[in-house]
């Protein structure tokens, strides 16, 4: 973009050199008409052409140059001596309404031209500031009807030039004129496209003052062309006002989107929005004075673009914005050329062309411009990337971070999980080695009395010193050691089995009235204490469970209702259906045990054992197999006792009709 910018600058600043050069060539016949000129300011705008030739009329021509903002101002022309016949124009720089008057012996020749009067009535249609006319022998005085200007009261400079040298620079404007359009017509064109690809907002702000410069600049290249179709545009004085309004304020709103200063201090901001609402205040008062606001906008041009140049300097050389030089570049033909249009104005220099150099000038600008809005947009882009690069970076990081530290989370909670199981463990091996230690204490002091005693019986029977009496006393005696060093032998062994393999139940359907006989049938301790053990109506218990685990439960139960029963008491043994589970409880008549015993049983911590009524001994396993079994077997463990009434213990099965 930046190599097909410098080309093009290249090509015009030639083809503008080139077109200097012949205009130069073209006005080398150049006189000035002021000399020997007068004035008349016609106040009651009574005057007419016929009127000029009268005495009365004639004394009133001043020496004063002088045309009025206010009334027509008569210009009375002398052509000067030695100017041969032929084609001639006049030119000058008023851009309001201008009439050409030459009386020759009853004949008056008009000629008009404006730049607010249409191409077809006037005098050189392409050209506003030129009056074409013959000049034959005998003329020696042109008239001029200049309409009020606008702006402030200022003096005529007026010259007269050979029509082919203004043809032949009328030539070389028009295809300027042509060539500039449409570079800037590229320009726009390219701008507009990069708008709709890119977004980015400067380009259509670029767009727009390319536009509204356009149509300030090229106002008789317009006129000439659409004047007629659209007078109202480009053939009306408050339309050509608002057009040098439109362009510095399109300017302003650029600059306050390529240098972003909504961003930036809010000095510079209230600067640039006040200059904008100062745009409002020139355009209400072009229908009330257009004088007051020719002066009005050109403080505004002048103010704009200061201020657009300074903050261009300072957002350059300060603030180390590099786009911000191609606005000082670019603001420099256009300064050198509203310099060389002020020297002219001033009568200091003599410059022909100055709207083929403001053409060009704008061209310059637009095309600096243009790689100031690309060369903007990279820098702007770069940084954003830039930033979403570290963005994306950070976020990675972030991301990163998180994933380590939920990483560390797991394997604190595995750790902390670890740690749980393991102490847990620790605590159930230190409860089971304190029941062990425990065991095998009862173990070796229990069995040893048993067992001493089957020696001394058997010692007694090999001596034949026992009478038929004695031996049926002492075997009954030695029957019921037995017994219950077997039970306790058995709950050990099972405790045993379920602390090392665990326990899996093996449910079968089975009726619990045959395992209720079978366990009543075994309990020999009951005949020894006189203990009668009582059956309900078992016939519809019909329960899916391991039978082996329930013949456990019930002989532990039963067993131990035996031990704490008094004699000649009775044991209970009820089933009670349920809607889900069928309910098997034990009741004795013993002396109960405690709520907080109770509370423990239930809550599976172990306790010590308790001798029964006769002093029966266990292992203090016998409930905690119990309440094991029965949740292995899906049931509910409950105890129910108070003391000195007795206990009930009991628990659910699951009915076989019930299981899915």
């Amino acid at each position: 973009m930046r190599w097909v910018c410098i080309v093009v600058f290249g090509v015009i600043m030639v083809w503008a050199l080139e077109s200097s050069a012949q205009a130069r060539e073209s006005t080398a016949f150049r006189v000035s008409l002021i000399t020997g000129a007068g004035f008349l300011s016609d106040s009651a705008n009574t005057l007419t052409p016929d009127s000029m030739t009268s005495l009365s009329v004639q004394h009133r021509f001043t020496a004063q140059n002088r045309l009025s903002n206010q009334f027509p101002t008569w210009v009375k022309l002398k052509i000067p001596p030695g100017i041969p016949p032929g084609e001639y124009c006049t030119t000058t720089r008023v851009e309001e309404i201008i009439h050409l008057y030459l009386f020759r012996s009853g004949e008056t020749v008009h000629q008009q031209n404006g730049r607010n009067t249409p191409p077809s009535t006037r005098s050189v249609p392409r050209r506003f500031m030129n009056i074409c006319f013959s000049i034959h022998p005998t003329d020696s005085v042109i008239y001029l009807r200049v309409d009020p200007i606008q702006g402030d009261a200022q003096p005529l400079a007026i010259f007269l030039e050979q029509k082919a040298d203004v043809d032949a620079l009328i030539q070389t404007n028009s295809h300027l004129s042509f060539f500039i359009t449409g570079g800037l017509l590229i320009i726009f064109l390219t701008s507009l496209t990069l708008f709709l690809f890119l977004g980015d907002r400067n380009y259509m702000w670029f767009c727009l003052y390319l536009f509204c410069m356009y149509f300030m600049v090229n106002g008789q290249f317009l006129s000439f062309y659409f004047g007629e179709t659209f007078p109202r545009l480009f053939l009306n004085s408050a339309a050509n006002q608002l057009y040098f309004v439109f362009a510095p304020l399109s300017l302003l709103w650029f600059a306050f989107s390529f240098f972003d200063i909504r961003k930036k201090s809010l000095g510079w901001k209230r600067a640039f929005i006040s200059l904008m609402i100062f745009s409002l205040v020139c355009i209400i008062t072009i229908p009330v004075n257009l004088t007051l606001n020719s002066n009005l906008i050109l403080l505004y041009n002048i103010v704009s673009v200061l201020t657009i140049a300074v903050y261009a300097g300072v957002a350059f050389f300060r603030q180390n914005f590099q786009p911000a030089r191609y606005f000082l570049f670019s603001f420099a033909a256009p300064v050198l050329v509203a310099l060389l249009i002020v020297a002219n104005e001033m009568g200091w220099l003599t410059v022909t062309g100055l709207n083929l150099l403001a053409g060009v000038s704008f061209l310059l600008q637009s095309l600096i411009l243009s790689l100031g809005v690309v060369t903007q947009y990279q820098q702007v882009h770069e940084e954003l990337m830039k930033i979403t690069f570290t963005k994306m970076q950070q976020e990675r990081e972030t991301e990163i971070f998180k994933s380590q530290n939920n990483e560390l989370l797991v394997r604190n909670v595995t750790i902390e999980s670890q740690k749980m199981e393991i102490e847990e463990q620790a605590s159930k091996l230190a409860e089971l080695n304190g029941t062990k230690d425990k065991l095998l204490s009862v173990l070796s002091h229990d069995l040893r009395g048993p067992v001493g005693n089957l020696s001394s019986v058997m010692s007694l029977l090999k001596s034949k010193h026992l009478s038929q009496e004695e031996f049926q006393r002492v075997s009954e005696h030695l029957r019921l050691d037995v017994d219950t060093t077997y039970k306790m032998l058995e709950e050990v062994l099972h405790w045993v089995t379920s602390q090392q393999q665990g326990i899996v139940p093996n449910p079968v359907v089975f009726h619990v009235e045959t395992l209720v006989e079978e366990v009543i049938q075994l309990a020999s301790l009951a005949a020894a204490k006189h203990i009668r053990i009582e059956a309900g109506d078992l016939r519809e218990a019909l329960v899916r469970a391991d039978r082996d685990h329930i013949r456990i439960i019930l002989r532990n139960l039963v067993n131990n209702a035996i031990k704490f029963s008094p004699d000649h008491s009775t044991i209970r043994i009820n089933v009670t259906p349920e809607e889900h589970h069928i309910r098997i409880s034990v009741a004795d008549q013993g002396p109960g045990i405690s709520a907080e015993r109770v509370e423990r049983l239930l809550r599976g911590d172990k306790i010590e054992s308790t001798r029964g009524t006769k002093g029966e001994k266990g292992t203090g396993l016998g409930l905690l197999l119990c309440r094991d079994f029965i949740q292995y077997n899906h049931g509910v463990f409950f105890i129910s006792s108070t003391e000195g009434k007795g206990t009930t213990i009991s628990f659910t099965l699951l009915r076989a009709d019930n299981v899915v």
